[in-house]
């Protein structure tokens, strides 16, 4: 899948690149990947609430939950067309 760098976020870019490596990312992958640093409590509770929005804003479903990792996110599946 071919998308534009902008104006989508560092967040957006990361979760489409996660996705394209494997079916399902979770939002604390998607913060190591955007962000270097580990950075302090309150900057990684910021980076997961930007992770979460960013996934929320391409259209990826919440697939389930794991601990420490976070959600759980990937791309809906496609409907099957009708008869």
């Amino acid at each position: 899948m071919s998308f534009r760098i902008w104006p989508f976020g560092r967040c957006q870019r990361a979760a489409r690149s996660l996705l394209d490596l494997g079916p399902t990312t979770t939002t604390r992958a998607i913060m190591h990947w955007a962000y270097g640093d580990r950075g302090l409590r309150r900057d990684r509770l910021h980076r997961a609430r930007v992770a979460r929005r960013a996934c929320v804003s391409l259209g990826l479903i919440r697939v389930g939950r794991v601990w420490p990792g976070g959600n759980i996110w990937a791309y809906p599946k496609p409907e099957k067309p009708g008869k």
